[in-house]
């Protein structure tokens, strides 16, 4: 896959005068095709890794803050290509804390990431965290992805978070989805002891909340 996709790049950059323009938009598909398939490739990785990890190797102190900063920073085009206007709240200080620091960047790159894929052109995103004691065992981190997209059925509510799930939902600028990260986002944050849910209504919009506690995981 990585040699077929690098070849059309290639043919695309250095040798578009020289194809058939009736060709270009297949040659240009076709590359769009080989990325999806390395993307779904680089996410069953992650699945298989993520039977074997232990989160207590990895931890170290994390800024919530500047992951998010960070993560608007690098999906800033997707923004600005669908003038969509974002929100930022921080309700808690400091916003540091132990955990794998990796893991909730996949966390929140993907979160975020969905609510801008299923987001119409000139809407909001609301990215909200908070401290309180939103799960059983003591003080834990709220945080909160909400967009004004088409909202997701209570059907595709229920299996959501399995593996290859195509949902009835359709992304807003034809973006793909290979149905596998809101799955690793809840085996991560299942290992960080956490809970994922999400609140959606049909025309209303979405909220993906996740709930980690404060204290490390214990390892198992």
């Amino acid at each position: 896959v990585i040699a077929v996709r690098t070849t059309l790049a290639v043919l695309l950059k250095g040798y578009s005068g020289q194809i058939d323009k009736k060709a270009l938009p297949l040659l240009d598909r076709a590359l769009g095709r080989a990325d999806q398939m390395l993307e779904m490739i680089s996410e069953l990785l992650q699945i298989t890794n993520l039977r074997n990890k232990e989160v207590e190797d990895n931890l170290t102190d994390v800024d919530l803050k500047e992951i998010i900063d960070a993560i608007i920073e690098e999906l800033e085009s997707s923004i600005q290509e669908k003038h969509i206007s974002y929100n930022i709240k921080f309700d808690m200080q400091p916003v540091t804390f132990l955990a794998d620091r990796e893991d909730f960047i996949k966390i929140y790159r993907n979160l975020i990431s969905n609510a801008i894929k299923y987001s119409p052109y000139e809407k909001n995103i609301y990215i909200s965290t908070e401290i309180g004691k939103f799960l059983k065992k003591g003080d834990s981190i709220r945080f909160t992805v909400r967009d004004e997209g088409p909202g997701i059925s209570e059907e595709d509510q229920k299996k959501m978070f399995g593996l290859f799930q195509k949902l009835s939902a359709i992304p807003t600028g034809g973006e793909s989805s290979s149905g596998l990260g809101l799955s690793i986002v809840k085996q991560l944050v299942e290992l960080h002891e956490g809970e994922i849910w999400v609140k959606s209504k049909l025309g209303e919009g979405t909220s993906f909340i996740v709930a980690l506690p404060v204290s490390s995981p214990e390892k198992a």
